[in-house]
């Protein structure tokens, strides 16, 4: 698994519009919330926003797949976009 951080002081809806464009298949969000609450934003390419779960649910519905199970043509090396917010 490929990790890419951006810790660029673009705006969060900057930072989402050009991961989208660099086709990541997951992209993970940590701001205030999420790190109050223990949790992560998630979005996917295929699907859009799956909302908020914690690290081990995204893990679970990330983990390679069989070969019979569909999208298994795609690697199992999945690059996630991890995206910072600014702290105020």
């Amino acid at each position: 698994m490929r990790v890419a951080v951006d810790d660029r002081s673009e705006s969060i809806g900057k930072k989402i519009r050009d991961s989208s464009i660099g086709r990541y298949p997951y992209m993970l969000v940590v701001g205030r919330r999420e790190e109050e609450t223990g949790t992560i934003a998630v979005r996917s390419h295929e699907d859009g926003d799956l909302g908020e779960m914690t690290a081990e649910q995204f893990a679970a519905r990330s983990a390679p797949r069989p070969a019979s199970a569909k999208g298994s043509e795609i690697s199992a090396c999945q690059p996630w976009r991890l995206l910072y917010t600014p702290r105020t």
